[in-house]
């Protein structure tokens, strides 16, 4: 559990996702977020012992330029200082511009080892399936936490994501992403050597 002025009250249990809201959000949305997060590590850890997905609040940094580069320093510090569970999920709904490859607002990326933050800015200014999209985007950034590239199969949740629509093409997450989440879960929950975090400590390669 997280307190409202940033600070952890109690460590996080080993085997926990944290969904981690970030400034104020609408309490209802976070809520199905959490709840379709939950669903889907149930789902990918079938019969084994499956993470459970805690969630908490930290204040929301201030930014006076809204670049990409600030966002991630800022972001990285933010959820690490926290010292949550070894994957963490931040949820914002601060916009982050980027110039490269072309000018936009990002949906979400890793910000530090075994964390990525999501931003739900673009989602407010959907006009449709506003709410599934940022479901698939929230599976997403957990694979992204876990240190999955993109999946080149569009139909895939895992898959890269420019347009609005691009969420529409994805009907689930593909065997092979799949196979190799429950893989990083596997390193990262139940490995009773102590190397739990071999897939989620590790300087993941940044992606957006």
């Amino acid at each position: 559990m997280i307190r409202y002025d940033g600070c952890s009250d109690i460590q996080p249990e080993k085997n926990s996702i944290s969904l981690i809201q970030v400034g104020c959000l609408d309490p209802e949305l976070f809520t199905k977020m959490h709840a379709g997060l939950q669903s889907f590590v149930n789902f990918v850890s079938g019969e084994a012992k499956k993470p459970t997905v805690t969630t908490g609040f930290l204040s929301e940094p201030y930014f006076p330029v809204r670049k990409y580069s600030e966002w991630e320093t800022a972001y990285s510090s933010l959820l690490s200082n926290a010292d949550l569970g070894p994957i963490t999920i931040g949820i914002t709904s601060q916009g982050f511009w980027e110039t490269t490859p072309k000018p936009r607002f990002i949906f979400c990326s890793v910000v530090g080892p075994g964390a990525a933050a999501l931003s739900l800015y673009r989602f407010q200014r959907m006009n449709t399936n506003r709410l599934a999209r940022i479901q698939k985007e929230v599976i997403k950034g957990l694979g992204m936490a876990l240190g999955i590239g993109h999946c080149n199969d569009p139909s895939c949740i895992q898959s890269f994501h420019w347009h609005d629509k691009d969420f529409d093409r994805n009907t689930g997450v593909c065997e092979s992403c799949v196979r190799t989440i429950k893989d990083r879960f596997r390193q990262c929950f139940d490995d009773k050597t102590g190397r739990e975090h071999k897939y989620c400590r590790q300087n993941n390669e940044v992606v957006r």
